[in-house]
């Protein structure tokens, strides 16, 4: 350890701040890492300045090493209360360098290979983009994100001098070292390469950069790298060290609630797909991937009949009535739960012209479509189709974002920028991949399109943006300059409510003639948004009984579809409520084109009863000394997370049905029943309570993962979600060899493995026992319940 001390001066300075400057501290050998801290400072208003209170004062220091330099950049601001820069500030800033230095009786590094730059790649990554793109797509280096948990790809460029007269490299390794703050990991590639010139480099090519996998579990906070390469057969003659060092930013995962649907349309009686079956979809994977999350959890399962023909006609909305009103009823189960609602087709039905159909929070498609689940949940988080400039190639599709990025001379669907699979290590080219929301395929995803989902993934609480150089005060603010220019337009609605405020969850329908149908709407408490982002020129309102205005909102349309002239326009909107309304107008401009008095709704009286032998508690409620009106009723129920989630759609029914594995391991279960007039809605809670401790709400499901030998595990509480640090894998030792969902079944010895895995949940431990049996070729894998018995089985060929 080799220790220095200096300073850097800031001479008398105003109009801007904070300043920086830097300064070069040399080492007599290489530098493998690094790091600066500050031993003292002087800072403050020059004399010249007057008598100031200090409002701000930010000093700091940071560390960047190159070979045997360490650059120290010093930061040094002063300001008053006014918020601006605008008197002279000066000081000087004391800092101490601790450097660790190759050793003395190491060898030279090789001077013929040097590593020229690190790609970080979870899915899409600006890097040389200048190289493949037009000037106006170009974007610096590394500047998207990278996201906490979420496997990562380290991609080494090399530059080799064959005509060094150093002995020729035929294959190329190399080591990277990880310092997470607590510990170090080294990793090995998994790859070797055939050394060139930097400039042949292909990013297209896997094989032209030597490439690392940073597993989820390691990608988190800060981490410090140093990389360097060497000759696969002389490992003693290594590279100069190259060092980085990159944050991930916590954000929020998926939270996708499934509803399994019964299907009884069509003349046809298709049993709902499984939770099993629902979660053994690849398609989960890849959407781990080609989203900017950390996971996609399921929050919950439960079933929905159907029977709607989804080959309707009325397709003017790119859905077609079967699916529109599908979505309705999936809007009614989401209730106040800000989770996205898919609803699985089973396979077997015709749906007509449509494969599949999502916006507003809620999407539906057959379970087995792997491209449809990614592509209608990224429309159920407000995305629109990315455009086709050949209907032969791309099908055309409605709704098409017309701030979707042409990139250089690609398809107008184009990804864009090279994709990489951290999990598979696969490349994807923009010349021959399109993003996910187009009609083309293969597919993968675009800069454009990672960078607007990213926006519904807020940053998980506790953690500072600021950190992060985001601002995270509205829709429009939470990127950076560089994800701005990714972005483009197509924001959701800027609408933004206090957690649990009133709202007005209105259902209107305006024809051609102008004619508006406004259909049961229902107020009550919830944490969500509107997801709309097609502003149209009408307005709603709410007034008192003396005509001042409690709300006006604008109406945004429902699907992408139903702007300028194209009708019916259907919205499901949230308007902000508050005690005291009694009247509803919808103008057009300035045009009064609807107006209804609010009355009043009645109180219910609920009872239930438990039905063991259906597994089932039947509710049953009924108004409360009213017959003036038709009235409509919506089931709430909540989980032991605290969100209020539906029972069944709106309907004029007084009776209804709950699983009791809703109650998890709980014996009291919260329920309310909402009745409404049409606008004025009662809520009525009710606390639903068992005899005795109900079964075990849990279901552990697993399946193979596309990465290889990753066994993934899917755990289920149909009552409270379970994250993935929450699950614990143990050896037959009752060591732990790893946490999370996933666990690499190559890493097990030969033969027969008893691994545990252990679900902490509630305060309760849940186990489930696994037998891994591995031989040369093949991986098999079989899980057994307490009592010994067979599960479930899987197994796959080693490739």
């Amino acid at each position: 350890m080799e220790i220095r001390t200096s300073s850097i001066n800031f001479s008398k300075v105003r109009g801007s701040g904070p300043q920086q400057r830097t300064a070069a501290i040399h080492f007599p050998r290489e530098v493998l890492r690094a790091t600066a801290g500050i031993t003292g400072y002087t800072a403050g208003f020059s004399q010249d300045t007057g008598d100031h209170h200090v409002g701000n004062l930010k000093i700091r220091v940071e560390s960047s090493v190159d070979g045997d330099l360490v650059n120290v950049t010093a930061t040094l601001g002063v300001r008053d209360w006014s918020g601006d820069w605008d008197d002279n500030y000066e000081g000087t800033v004391q800092f101490v360098v601790l450097a660790d230095l190759a050793s003395a009786t190491d060898p030279r590094p090789r001077g013929d290979i040097e590593i020229t730059g690190l790609e970080f790649n979870q899915a899409t990554q600006h890097f040389r983009s200048d190289r493949h793109l037009d000037p106006a797509n170009v974007m610096p280096d590394n500047t998207i994100p990278l996201i906490a948990r979420k496997d990562t790809c380290v991609r080494v460029y090399i530059d080799y001098d064959a005509n060094s007269g150093l002995p020729l490299i035929n294959n190329l390794s190399g080591t990277l070292e990880i310092n997470t703050g607590f510990t170090t990991v080294v990793l090995s590639p998994f790859n070797s390469i055939t050394p060139m010139r930097d400039n042949l480099i292909d990013r297209g090519q896997v094989n032209h950069t030597l490439n690392f996998h940073i597993p989820e579990g390691l990608c988190q906070g800060e981490l410090n790298l140093s990389c360097k390469v060497f000759d696969s057969s002389n490992t003693t003659f290594p590279s100069r060290t190259f060092q980085r060092s990159i944050i991930f930013q916590e954000h929020e995962p998926v939270r996708m609630h499934a509803v399994a649907v019964h299907y009884t349309g069509q003349g046809l009686d298709l049993a709902e797909p499984t939770l099993a079956q629902i979660t053994g979809d690849p398609a989960f994977s890849f959407m781990e991937v080609v989203y900017p999350v950390p996971e996609v959890l399921i929050t919950g399962y439960a079933t929905l009949d159907y029977s709607e023909d989804m080959r309707q006609a009325n397709i003017q909305d790119g859905c077609g009535d079967g699916y529109s009103h599908l979505l309705d009823k999936l809007r009614d189960l989401r209730g106040g739960s800000s989770d996205a609602y898919f609803g699985f087709m089973p396979n077997g039905f015709d749906g007509g012209q449509v494969g599949g159909c999502g916006g507003g929070g809620v999407a539906a498609g057959p379970f087995t479509g792997f491209g449809v689940l990614t592509q209608e949940t990224g429309h159920a988080y407000g995305r629109n189709h990315a455009p086709c400039d050949n209907s032969t190639r791309c099908g055309n599709p409605a709704n098409q974002d017309s701030s979707y990025p042409h990139y250089a001379e690609f398809a107008s669907d184009s990804i864009g920028e090279y994709g990489y699979n951290p999990r598979s290590g696969n490349v994807f080219a923009p010349q021959t991949n399109f993003d996910f929301m187009s009609y083309s395929g293969p597919i993968w995803v675009s800069p454009y399109t990672y960078m607007g989902l990213l926006n519904s993934f807020p940053l998980s609480s506790g953690l500072s943006s600021e950190a992060f150089g985001l601002t995270f005060q509205s829709k429009k603010d939470n990127i950076n300059k560089f994800q701005r220019k990714n972005l483009g337009t197509g924001y959701p609605n800027d609408i933004w409510t206090k957690k649990d405020a009133l709202q007005l969850y209105l259902w209107l329908t305006i024809d051609r003639q102008r004619k508006v149908t406004r259909e049961p709407s229902f107020v009550f408490a919830s944490q969500r948004v509107n997801e709309q982002e097609n502003e149209t020129n009408f307005t709603v309102e709410l007034q008192d009984a003396e005509g001042n205005i409690l709300t006006c909102q604008t109406l945004y349309c429902d699907c992408g579809d139903c702007q300028g002239n194209c009708f019916p326009k259907k919205f499901r909107q949230f308007v902000p409520y508050y005690d005291g309304a009694q009247k509803l107008i919808v103008y057009e401009d300035e045009d009064i084109i609807y107006e209804e008095a609010l009355v009043t709704a009645p109180q219910v009286k609920i009872n239930a009863i438990s039905e063991k032998e259906q597994k089932q508690m039947k509710i049953t409620w009924k108004p409360i000394d009213y017959e003036d009106k038709e009235l409509w009723y919506l089931v709430h129920w909540r989980d032991a997370d605290g969100q209020w989630r539906g029972l069944q759609s709106r309907s004029t029914q007084t009776t209804a049905s709950l699983p009791l594995y809703f109650f998890g391991r709980n014996k009291k279960l919260p329920i309310r029943v909402l009745c409404s007039t049409g606008i004025y809605t009662t809520i009525t809670e009710y606390t639903l309570e068992l005899e005795e401790e109900n079964e075990d709400d849990i279901q552990v499901n697993i399946y193979e993962n596309t990465n290889g030998g990753l066994l993934n595990l899917n755990v289920i509480s149909f009552n409270k979600v379970i994250r993935p640090s929450d699950i614990i894998w143990y050896n037959a030792n009752d060591h732990e060899i790893g946490r999370g969902r996933a666990i690499d079944t190559t890493k097990v010895v030969e033969g027969e493995n008893i691994v545990k895995v252990s679900v902490l949940h509630d305060g309760k431990k849940y186990d489930e026992t696994i037998i891994i049996n591995r031989t040369r070729d093949n991986i098999e894998c079989t899980k057994l319940d307490t009592s010994g018995r067979e599960l479930l089985k899987y197994s796959k060929t080693k490739k």
